[in-house]
């Protein structure tokens, strides 16, 4: 039988997390009082504060009175960022990123305006109920659709030997994260406070600070979700070549190859998760499922919302 994933309802149950910064104005949740139910402090009473916010089992202690003030929830524009660098066109990743974007629509519902965008193509504004369904559907089908030489133009087409495999680098001086923050810096901005999402495998060895300075300049927050598929996190010497991007002769990779592949892209990853989390922000892992090339979409959409609760980008409302 079979899947056809999580219906409208059951996506309906869970909200974007869009954590809090500072007391500026726009996050989901600021360090300002207001009526939202996330306790923040306690201070003596005051008249006219409302009696359902008085503490009154420390009162019945202290005989004092005091008020419990919690933050103020206030909605964020949403802007999720897809990199269509030419690795992302492959190993199922099109198909997860679609399905990704599919479960994180819904969940943003309660934001300001969701924008999706890809890093070298089309904005679509994706805000649900403000009935641009059809145009975000085409959004996700060249999403899905993406190839190699539709992606991103100075894309590696083997972007999976990114972090050296063979010893040998595919560094770029424009690389995914350089472009990923051009594009966002294109990006309108409206006033409001910014979470951006970035949907990206993160095999670039080049730094992630270009996108980090993007996402400062706008006075927003990044949460980085890394999509690595299984043959790139962990990959067999037997079913790996090395392609030369420029001519396409494919070279065997031994073991020893493999070996510092692993080791160059665990500290890759290490990298730029220092970085990211060095800056204030976040990053997750969402792994793309074996077979998502060939999975059925709603079976795809299923394991889209496990990954993103396991990661905490979502939460029950």
């Amino acid at each position: 039988m079979s899947d056809a994933g999580p219906s409208p309802a059951e996506l309906a149950r869970y909200a974007l997390v869009t954590p809090a910064r500072g007391a500026r104005a726009g996050e989901r949740t600021a360090l300002a009082a207001g009526g939202s139910l996330e306790f923040l402090d306690a201070r003596p009473y005051q008249p006219g504060d409302e009696p359902r916010h008085v503490d009154w089992r420390a009162y019945a202690r202290t005989r004092r009175l005091t008020t419990r003030t919690y933050h103020a929830e206030r909605a964020a524009d949403v802007l999720v960022l897809f990199d269509d660098d030419a690795g992302m066109a492959l190993h199922g990743k099109p198909a997860w990123l679609a399905a990704l974007a599919t479960v994180l629509r819904p969940a943003a519902r309660d934001e300001g305006r969701l924008t999706f965008l890809r890093a070298s193509g089309p904005a679509v504004d994706a805000t649900p109920g403000r009935g641009g369904d059809a145009a975000v559907e085409r959004f996700l089908v060249a999403l899905r659709e993406l190839e190699p030489a539709s992606a991103g133009a100075e894309g590696e087409a083997a972007r999976g030997g990114t972090p050296g495999a063979g010893g040998r680098d595919t560094a770029t001086v424009d690389g995914p994260f350089a472009r990923l923050a051009r594009r966002l810096a294109r990006a309108p901005r409206r006033g409001r406070t910014e979470q951006v999402l970035v949907l990206s495998d993160g095999l670039d060895a080049g730094p992630v600070t270009p996108l980090l300075s993007a996402v400062r300049a706008r006075g927003a927050h990044l949460a980085m979700l890394r999509t690595l598929a299984p043959v790139e996190r962990d990959p067999a010497p037997d079913a790996v070549e090395l392609v030369d991007v420029e001519d396409g002769r494919r070279t065997p990779v031994d073991p020893e190859d493999v070996a510092r592949y692993r080791a160059r892209l665990a500290a890759l990853e290490r990298r730029q998760r220092r970085a990211v989390t060095r800056a204030g922000h976040r990053l997750d892992d969402a792994d793309v499922p074996e077979g998502a090339a060939s999975a059925a979409p709603g079976a795809l959409r299923r394991a889209a919302l496990a990954a993103l609760l396991r990661a905490r980008w979502l939460q029950p409302r």
